[in-house]
């Protein structure tokens, strides 16, 4: 499984915080696309805030819906990049799923 998801602004610092339209797919970690400038999301009543590791991976991110955090996802990952946990909370009623991933097999 690849994990490191630098979404679809591969000229931007790969760590930190970043502003994201949507996502796509079904696997995790979730493929964030169409970046936002910080200035962008002022006018935005949905959107997603992302932070990323210095290597790019996506640590987590929170689906913002007229400024409440919606749902969050949080990822954590084994040395060799691939994804060892996420938890995703929906905060309507504060349930959170955790899954565990097992650690790829070196061939």
């Amino acid at each position: 499984m690849t994990t490191l998801h630098t979404a679809d602004a591969t000229d931007q610092p790969a760590g930190g915080q970043r502003f994201f339209v949507s996502y796509s797919g079904i696997r995790l970690p979730f493929r964030l696309v169409t970046e936002l400038t910080p200035a962008e999301i002022h006018n935005r009543n949905t959107f997603f805030r992302a932070d990323y590791d210095a290597e790019g991976h996506l640590l987590g991110f929170e689906k913002v819906v007229y400024g409440e955090v919606a749902m969050s996802h949080r990822y954590r990952y084994y040395p060799c990049g691939s994804l060892q946990q996420a938890e995703i909370t929906n905060h309507a009623d504060e349930e959170t799923t955790v899954l565990e991933f097992p650690q790829p097999v070196a061939g």
